[in-house]
């Protein structure tokens, strides 16, 4: 498949506009890499707390619909039929789990981007600052002193207990 003329010059600008400093490059690297794995992770726990948000909620809701469905005023066998189709209808009722899933979800996904907001102020700097490139660069060292301390304490266990 052939690159088209507007495709190879857009190519070529990007090419041109990427610093040939080290420093620069490595620090936007490093704001890149940091913004990835917050997404990643803020993604990867949403997901998770989407799961359990649903499975207790549908659990809590299963609770009270069943307690509802088998108590009765009075006996009736037309009141129990109808209390037994309202409850399947609601236990089938989908609005519960994509609202519950939604809330998980974004209840997790917020939690990470709270927590790892720094590093993203950090990554931003280091990938968007053109016109002052020593903060760029100063970001992106800070980014990778803070990837070193990562990886030594938490991946490979130096200063633990």
């Amino acid at each position: 498949m052939a690159i088209t003329a507007t495709a190879a010059s857009k190519i070529s600008g990007v090419i041109k506009n990427i610093s040939s400093n080290p420093l620069e490059l490595t620090a936007k690297a490093a704001g890149v890499l940091t913004a990835g794995s917050v997404v990643y992770d803020a993604h990867s726990s949403g997901l998770s707390k989407a799961k359990s948000t649903d499975r207790v909620e549908t659990a809590d809701r299963y609770d009270s619909n069943f307690k509802q469905y088998m108590t009765m005023e009075k006996k009736s066998q037309t009141v129990a039929d109808l209390k037994k189709r309202w409850f399947r209808m609601q236990q089938s009722f989908q609005f519960y789990h994509i609202t519950s899933k939604i809330t998980g979800y974004l209840n997790g996904a917020s939690n990470i981007v709270l927590d790892n907001l720094p590093e993203l102020g950090l990554s931003a700097l280091a990938v968007a600052t053109r016109k002052f490139k020593g903060i760029g660069i100063a970001a992106g060292a800070l980014l990778c002193l803070n990837g070193a301390k990562t990886f030594l304490h938490d991946i490979v266990g130096i200063g633990r207990d």
